[in-house]
């Protein structure tokens, strides 16, 4: 269990690093904070769906609310950037 928190945080810390690194250089865009982002998101939830029994019920309800976390979290990841990162 506690390996899995570390993960978690070691990831968490790796992803501000990265996007920190890529707005300082220019890099960083609209989109790719906002599947970097969910991306970190999924693998979490994925983490905290792994301490259920795997059963067909589980996986599945991971891959619903994954969807719908991807439906309603793209936009709204988009917005979170411009509303951090105005257009000039």
């Amino acid at each position: 269990m506690a390996i899995m928190l570390y993960i978690e945080i070691f990831g968490f810390f790796g992803m501000i690093l990265l996007m920190a690194n890529l707005q300082k250089r220019g890099n960083l865009t609209e989109q790719f904070f906002a599947i970097g982002s969910l991306s970190y998101i999924s693998l979490f939830m994925l983490t905290a769906f792994l301490i259920a029994p795997i059963s067909l019920e589980v996986t599945l309800v991971w891959v619903v609310v994954t969807i719908i976390q991807w439906i309603i979290g793209y936009p709204f990841a988009r917005w979170l950037y411009r509303q951090m990162f105005p257009p000039k």
